[in-house]
């Protein structure tokens, strides 16, 4: 079996508070997105407590940014410091599919034309 992943704590409410407004919008309506489309509520608090994670890196090392204006280097900047941190493989995985969700629900609802990392699966 597989040894656990290192846990990567960015949680910090202040600054949850102060992430972008964008940011924080999109995230909520992801959040109801999921809810009507019936995932359990286990699920929807794991993606959202990982994208708040990444957003708070965000936050943190890339300026406080939109993830509208995130480009694939920014994205591939935070998995790489998650694997440098001690993420294992398996951790990765489940990083590289939440954030490659949320993507896909602003393809979905036209916020955006392109996904970045189209290959995070």
């Amino acid at each position: 079996m597989q040894e656990r992943s290192k846990r990567i704590k960015l949680r910090d409410e202040d600054k949850l508070n102060s992430i972008n407004d964008e940011t924080k919008q999109l995230l909520k309506k992801y959040v109801v997105d999921m809810t009507l489309r019936g995932l359990s509520p286990k699920t929807i608090q794991h993606y959202k407590y990982d994208l708040e994670q990444r957003f708070i890196y965000i936050y943190d090392e890339q300026n406080n940014q939109s993830v509208l204006t995130l480009t694939d280097d920014d994205i591939t900047e935070f998995l790489f410091y998650c694997n440098t941190e001690g993420n294992n493989v398996e951790r990765m995985k489940l990083r590289m599919a939440t954030i490659s969700a949320f993507y896909n629900y602003l393809r979905k609802k036209r916020i955006i034309k392109e996904k970045p990392l189209e290959s995070c699966k």
